[in-house]
Protein backbone atom coordinates (compact mmCIF):
# COMPACT_ATOMS: atom_id res chain seq x y z
CA UNK A 1 0.00 0.00 0.00
CA UNK A 2 1.11 3.55 -0.73
CA UNK A 3 1.02 4.62 2.93
CA UNK A 4 3.54 1.89 3.80
CA UNK A 5 5.90 3.06 1.05
CA UNK A 6 6.17 6.57 2.46
CA UNK A 7 4.37 8.40 -0.34
CA UNK A 8 2.73 11.72 0.50
CA UNK A 9 1.35 12.58 -2.97
CA UNK A 10 -0.10 10.30 -5.63
CA UNK A 11 -1.25 11.79 -8.95
CA UNK A 12 -3.19 9.89 -11.61
CA UNK A 13 -4.31 11.14 -15.02
CA UNK A 14 -7.47 9.44 -16.28
CA UNK A 15 -7.42 9.80 -20.07
CA UNK A 16 -10.51 7.77 -20.92
CA UNK A 17 -13.13 10.53 -20.68
CA UNK A 18 -11.01 13.02 -22.63
CA UNK A 19 -10.27 10.52 -25.39
CA UNK A 20 -13.89 9.46 -25.78
CA UNK A 21 -15.13 13.06 -25.54
CA UNK A 22 -12.90 14.15 -28.41
CA UNK A 23 -14.02 11.32 -30.63
CA UNK A 24 -17.75 11.21 -29.93
CA UNK A 25 -18.52 14.56 -28.33
CA UNK A 26 -19.12 15.46 -24.66
CA UNK A 27 -22.86 14.78 -24.78
CA UNK A 28 -22.58 11.32 -26.34
CA UNK A 29 -23.67 7.97 -24.91
CA UNK A 30 -20.04 6.87 -25.21
CA UNK A 31 -19.01 9.60 -22.76
CA UNK A 32 -21.76 8.52 -20.36
CA UNK A 33 -20.33 5.00 -20.48
CA UNK A 34 -16.82 6.32 -19.83
CA UNK A 35 -18.13 8.35 -16.88
CA UNK A 36 -19.67 5.25 -15.37
CA UNK A 37 -16.36 3.41 -15.75
CA UNK A 38 -14.42 6.16 -13.96
CA UNK A 39 -17.09 6.44 -11.29
CA UNK A 40 -16.86 2.69 -10.66
CA UNK A 41 -13.07 2.94 -10.37
CA UNK A 42 -13.37 5.71 -7.79
CA UNK A 43 -15.95 3.71 -5.85
CA UNK A 44 -13.56 0.75 -5.82
CA UNK A 45 -10.77 3.04 -4.59
CA UNK A 46 -13.00 4.18 -1.71
CA UNK A 47 -13.68 0.58 -0.74
CA UNK A 48 -9.97 -0.31 -0.83
CA UNK A 49 -9.07 2.68 1.35
CA UNK A 50 -11.78 1.74 3.83
CA UNK A 51 -10.60 -1.87 3.96
CA UNK A 52 -7.06 -0.69 4.70
CA UNK A 53 -8.12 1.86 7.32
CA UNK A 54 -6.69 4.87 5.47
CA UNK A 55 -9.96 6.53 4.48
CA UNK A 56 -9.80 8.93 7.43
CA UNK A 57 -6.15 9.85 6.84
CA UNK A 58 -6.22 10.38 3.08
CA UNK A 59 -7.35 13.41 1.10
CA UNK A 60 -8.67 12.78 -2.41
CA UNK A 61 -9.00 15.54 -5.01
CA UNK A 62 -10.66 15.02 -8.39
CA UNK A 63 -10.05 17.84 -10.86
CA UNK A 64 -10.28 18.32 -14.62
CA UNK A 65 -7.56 19.96 -16.69
CA UNK A 66 -10.11 21.50 -19.05
CA UNK A 67 -13.70 21.40 -20.20
CA UNK A 68 -15.00 20.26 -23.55
CA UNK A 69 -17.65 21.39 -26.00
CA UNK A 70 -19.16 20.08 -29.19
CA UNK A 71 -17.34 21.87 -32.01
CA UNK A 72 -17.88 19.72 -35.08
CA UNK A 73 -18.18 21.33 -38.50
CA UNK A 74 -21.98 21.33 -38.30
CA UNK A 75 -21.91 23.32 -35.04
CA UNK A 76 -19.14 25.93 -35.49
CA UNK A 77 -17.48 27.59 -38.46
CA UNK A 78 -13.83 26.70 -38.89
CA UNK A 79 -11.51 29.49 -40.01
CA UNK A 80 -8.24 29.07 -41.89
CA UNK A 81 -5.68 31.79 -41.10
CA UNK A 82 -3.03 30.35 -43.42
CA UNK A 83 -4.07 32.55 -46.41
CA UNK A 84 -3.65 35.57 -44.11
CA UNK A 85 0.02 34.78 -43.42
CA UNK A 86 3.12 35.28 -45.55
CA UNK A 87 5.51 32.43 -44.84
CA UNK A 88 8.67 34.51 -45.22
CA UNK A 89 7.55 36.67 -42.28
CA UNK A 90 6.70 33.79 -39.91
CA UNK A 91 9.09 31.81 -37.73
CA UNK A 92 6.44 29.40 -36.44
CA UNK A 93 2.86 29.01 -35.28
CA UNK A 94 1.46 26.74 -32.57
CA UNK A 95 -2.01 25.81 -31.47
CA UNK A 96 -5.40 25.44 -33.10
CA UNK A 97 -9.14 25.39 -32.38
CA UNK A 98 -9.43 27.96 -29.55
CA UNK A 99 -6.27 29.96 -30.19
CA UNK A 100 -3.16 30.14 -32.36
CA UNK A 101 0.20 31.59 -31.29
CA UNK A 102 2.25 33.26 -34.00
CA UNK A 103 5.94 34.15 -33.82
CA UNK A 104 6.77 36.61 -36.62
CA UNK A 105 10.27 37.13 -37.97
CA UNK A 106 11.94 39.86 -35.95
CA UNK A 107 10.89 43.28 -37.22
CA UNK A 108 7.76 42.00 -39.00
CA UNK A 109 5.26 41.84 -36.14
CA UNK A 110 3.41 44.96 -37.29
CA UNK A 111 3.02 43.59 -40.82
CA UNK A 112 1.77 40.19 -39.66
CA UNK A 113 -0.69 41.78 -37.25
CA UNK A 114 -2.01 44.10 -39.94
CA UNK A 115 -2.41 41.23 -42.40
CA UNK A 116 -4.46 39.23 -39.91
CA UNK A 117 -6.66 42.21 -39.07
CA UNK A 118 -7.34 42.84 -42.76
CA UNK A 119 -7.83 39.28 -43.98
CA UNK A 120 -11.11 38.90 -45.96
CA UNK A 121 -13.53 36.39 -44.48
CA UNK A 122 -11.37 35.87 -41.39
CA UNK A 123 -10.52 39.15 -39.67
CA UNK A 124 -14.11 39.99 -38.73
CA UNK A 125 -14.39 36.71 -36.83
CA UNK A 126 -11.14 36.73 -34.87
CA UNK A 127 -9.35 38.80 -32.26
CA UNK A 128 -5.64 39.47 -32.75
CA UNK A 129 -3.78 40.47 -29.60
CA UNK A 130 -0.14 41.23 -28.90
CA UNK A 131 1.34 39.19 -26.11
CA UNK A 132 2.00 42.22 -23.91
CA UNK A 133 -1.61 43.38 -24.32
CA UNK A 134 -3.31 40.14 -23.31
CA UNK A 135 -5.96 40.67 -20.66
CA UNK A 136 -4.70 39.76 -17.19
CA UNK A 137 -7.62 37.38 -16.68
CA UNK A 138 -6.02 34.92 -19.12
CA UNK A 139 -2.75 34.60 -17.17
CA UNK A 140 -1.18 34.32 -20.59
CA UNK A 141 1.35 37.01 -21.35
CA UNK A 142 4.60 36.78 -19.41
CA UNK A 143 6.02 33.35 -20.25
CA UNK A 144 8.90 33.12 -22.71
CA UNK A 145 7.16 30.36 -24.70
CA UNK A 146 4.15 32.54 -25.55
CA UNK A 147 4.63 34.02 -29.02
CA UNK A 148 4.27 37.68 -29.99
CA UNK A 149 0.76 37.42 -31.44
CA UNK A 150 -2.26 35.46 -30.21
CA UNK A 151 -5.25 34.83 -32.48
CA UNK A 152 -8.57 33.88 -30.86
CA UNK A 153 -11.85 33.09 -32.63
CA UNK A 154 -15.10 34.79 -31.75
CA UNK A 155 -17.99 32.77 -30.33
CA UNK A 156 -19.24 30.25 -32.89
CA UNK A 157 -15.89 29.89 -34.65
CA UNK A 158 -12.81 27.70 -34.36
CA UNK A 159 -9.30 27.95 -35.83
CA UNK A 160 -7.79 25.39 -38.15
CA UNK A 161 -4.10 24.67 -37.61
CA UNK A 162 -1.99 26.13 -40.47
CA UNK A 163 -0.58 23.28 -42.55
CA UNK A 164 2.79 24.80 -43.39
CA UNK A 165 6.49 24.10 -42.83
CA UNK A 166 6.57 26.82 -40.14
CA UNK A 167 3.73 25.33 -38.10
CA UNK A 168 4.14 22.98 -35.19
CA UNK A 169 2.35 19.81 -36.38
CA UNK A 170 -1.13 19.45 -34.95
CA UNK A 171 -3.22 16.31 -35.13
CA UNK A 172 -6.05 17.43 -37.33
CA UNK A 173 -8.97 15.02 -37.15
CA UNK A 174 -12.72 14.75 -37.36
CA UNK A 175 -13.03 15.14 -33.59
CA UNK A 176 -16.43 16.24 -32.35
CA UNK A 177 -15.32 17.43 -28.90
CA UNK A 178 -12.80 20.26 -28.51
CA UNK A 179 -11.38 22.56 -25.84
CA UNK A 180 -9.10 25.57 -25.60
CA UNK A 181 -11.80 28.22 -25.93
CA UNK A 182 -12.26 31.16 -23.58
CA UNK A 183 -13.94 30.08 -20.33
CA UNK A 184 -13.85 33.47 -18.63
CA UNK A 185 -16.77 35.79 -17.97
CA UNK A 186 -19.29 33.06 -18.80
CA UNK A 187 -18.44 33.17 -22.52
CA UNK A 188 -18.46 29.38 -22.80
CA UNK A 189 -19.57 27.48 -19.68
CA UNK A 190 -18.66 24.15 -21.34
CA UNK A 191 -15.00 25.09 -20.89
CA UNK A 192 -15.31 25.04 -17.13
CA UNK A 193 -13.92 22.05 -15.26
CA UNK A 194 -14.85 20.22 -12.09
CA UNK A 195 -13.24 20.08 -8.68
CA UNK A 196 -14.14 17.65 -5.92
CA UNK A 197 -12.23 17.22 -2.68
CA UNK A 198 -12.87 14.79 0.14
CA UNK A 199 -10.93 13.80 3.24
CA UNK A 200 -9.96 14.94 6.72
CA UNK A 201 -8.61 18.31 5.56
CA UNK A 202 -11.77 19.38 3.78
CA UNK A 203 -15.15 20.69 4.85
CA UNK A 204 -17.77 17.98 4.44
CA UNK A 205 -20.78 18.81 2.27
CA UNK A 206 -19.55 22.26 1.24
CA UNK A 207 -20.47 23.50 -2.22
CA UNK A 208 -18.19 26.24 -3.49
CA UNK A 209 -18.73 29.12 -5.85
CA UNK A 210 -16.71 28.92 -9.12
CA UNK A 211 -12.96 28.67 -8.56
CA UNK A 212 -10.19 29.79 -10.90
CA UNK A 213 -7.99 26.96 -12.10
CA UNK A 214 -4.92 28.86 -10.88
CA UNK A 215 -6.21 28.38 -7.32
CA UNK A 216 -5.95 24.59 -7.50
CA UNK A 217 -2.18 24.73 -6.94
CA UNK A 218 -2.34 26.61 -3.59
CA UNK A 219 -5.21 24.31 -2.56
CA UNK A 220 -2.99 21.26 -3.12
CA UNK A 221 -0.01 22.91 -1.44
CA UNK A 222 -2.05 23.65 1.67
CA UNK A 223 -3.50 20.13 1.77
CA UNK A 224 0.10 18.85 1.77
CA UNK A 225 1.29 21.55 4.19
CA UNK A 226 3.88 22.68 1.65
CA UNK A 227 5.10 26.16 0.78
CA UNK A 228 3.95 27.07 -2.74
CA UNK A 229 6.33 28.39 -5.35
CA UNK A 230 5.34 31.82 -6.77
CA UNK A 231 2.08 31.45 -8.69
CA UNK A 232 -1.04 33.29 -9.86
CA UNK A 233 -3.38 31.50 -7.47
CA UNK A 234 -4.64 32.47 -4.04
CA UNK A 235 -5.28 30.31 -0.99
CA UNK A 236 -7.72 32.95 0.27
CA UNK A 237 -10.07 32.17 -2.62
CA UNK A 238 -10.25 28.48 -1.67
CA UNK A 239 -10.08 28.84 2.13
CA UNK A 240 -13.70 27.67 2.45
CA UNK A 241 -12.67 24.26 1.15
CA UNK A 242 -10.77 23.50 4.32
CA UNK A 243 -11.98 22.46 7.72
CA UNK A 244 -11.15 25.14 10.30
CA UNK A 245 -8.62 22.92 12.07
CA UNK A 246 -6.47 22.57 8.94
CA UNK A 247 -6.37 26.33 8.45
CA UNK A 248 -5.36 27.04 12.03
CA UNK A 249 -3.29 23.97 12.96
CA UNK A 250 0.40 23.58 12.30
CA UNK A 251 1.75 20.87 10.02
CA UNK A 252 3.03 18.94 13.04
CA UNK A 253 -0.31 18.94 14.87
CA UNK A 254 -2.40 17.78 11.92
CA UNK A 255 -1.18 16.13 8.76
CA UNK A 256 -3.10 13.59 6.66
CA UNK A 257 -0.85 10.83 5.43
CA UNK A 258 -1.49 10.98 1.69
CA UNK A 259 -2.98 13.29 -0.91
CA UNK A 260 -4.34 11.59 -4.03
CA UNK A 261 -5.05 13.75 -7.08
CA UNK A 262 -7.03 12.41 -10.02
CA UNK A 263 -6.90 14.53 -13.18
CA UNK A 264 -9.72 13.92 -15.63
CA UNK A 265 -9.93 15.77 -18.93
CA UNK A 266 -13.56 16.74 -19.21
CA UNK A 267 -15.93 19.09 -17.46
CA UNK A 268 -18.95 16.80 -17.40
CA UNK A 269 -17.74 14.37 -14.75
CA UNK A 270 -20.45 13.67 -12.19
CA UNK A 271 -19.04 11.93 -9.13
CA UNK A 272 -21.11 11.38 -6.01
CA UNK A 273 -18.57 11.00 -3.26
CA UNK A 274 -19.07 13.89 -0.87
CA UNK A 275 -16.61 16.66 -0.13
CA UNK A 276 -16.37 19.86 -2.08
CA UNK A 277 -18.12 20.51 -5.37
CA UNK A 278 -17.50 23.28 -7.91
Amino acid sequence: MINNEGYKLVMVYVELIDMVGHRYGPESSEVEEALRAVDSALEELWEIMAENSILNTTNVVVVSDHGMTKASKDVVTWLDVEPCLEGSKIVKTTGSVGYINILPVKGHTDQVEKALKNCPGVSENIEVVRKENMDERYYYKNHRLIHDLIVMPKLGYALKSPETNYSLPEQESESIGHHGFDNTEDLMPDMRGILFAAGPSFTSGHQSTPVSQVDVYPLLCHALQLQCHPNNGSLDRVADFFALRTLTSSASSFMPRVLMVFLVGLSLVMWVGGGVQV
